[in-house]
């Protein structure tokens, strides 16, 4: 029995309802067993990049080409010297 809207037993009926649904999901895909080759032939290799957006060497090769050419508008990113400063209290 819930109370009220904003009571405390609201929030506990949610969590409680999730977790529910968690360990149904868990239970239901425990006693499913996966099925590797059914879903490699339907997809194939190509499917894992369809995008080159998740290559890692295609990543690489795009952050390097951005790096050039913001360096070749607004120069090199060294690292500022910053020289130590005496302070007398």
């Amino acid at each position: 029995m819930l109370q009220k809207r904003g009571s405390i037993c609201a929030p506990l009926f949610i969590v409680r309802t999730l977790v529910q649904t968690v360990i149904a999901a868990a239970a239901y895909l425990s006693q499913t067993p996966a099925d590797y080759d059914k879903t490699g032939s339907q997809y194939g290799r190509f499917f894992l990049w369809t995008t080159a957006w998740l290559y890692m060497p295609f990543q690489y090769a795009r952050s390097w080409n951005l790096r050039a050419d913001l360096e070749r508008v607004a120069g090199p990113f060294d690292a500022p010297v910053i020289s130590a400063v005496e302070v007398n209290v």
